[in-house]
């Protein structure tokens, strides 16, 4: 692995640390003793004074019972979610707020809007994307 950015003392004293390798990754340590993946520190938003995690907010919209996947993007400084649901689920906007709340106790988390999709925008390898004018287009159309 490499120690150090050649020519950029910036890069290498934001990158590495004490001899650690800063990821910007954000874990959580489960009871077990494995670690879960949350996110990244560079997905924090700040929305109405507040600061949120906005790959936080996507997991706790996907624990809803009957929904499949959910992105969250920032547009025009507010938290937009596009929520896809499984086939034999019935899912409103109250049920992600109510849900949302119950977890956090922290309206703040709760997205702005909610949009209902059939589908996702991916990227042409087909994974998801955080492409802004994707989920515009999507907007466009519900």
């Amino acid at each position: 692995m490499a120690q150090y950015y050649l020519g950029d003392s910036d890069t290498t004293n934001y990158t590495f640390r004490d001899g650690w390798l800063v990821t910007r990754d954000i874990v959580r340590h489960n009871p077990d003793g494995s670690y879960s993946l949350i996110g990244r520190d560079d997905s924090n938003v700040k929305i109405g004074g507040q600061w949120i995690n906005i790959h936080v907010v996507e997991q706790l919209i996907e624990s809803v019972p009957g929904v499949a996947e959910c992105i969250t993007v920032i547009h025009e400084n507010q938290l937009k979610s596009f929520v896809t649901v499984c086939e034999t689920f019935t899912v409103t906007e109250q049920d992600i707020y109510q849900h949302i709340y119950k977890c956090t106790r922290n309206p703040h988390m709760n997205p702005q809007q909610i949009f209902f999709v059939d589908s996702l925008p991916t990227t042409s390898t087909l994974k998801r994307t955080r492409n802004v004018q994707a989920f515009i287009d999507l907007m466009r159309q519900t």
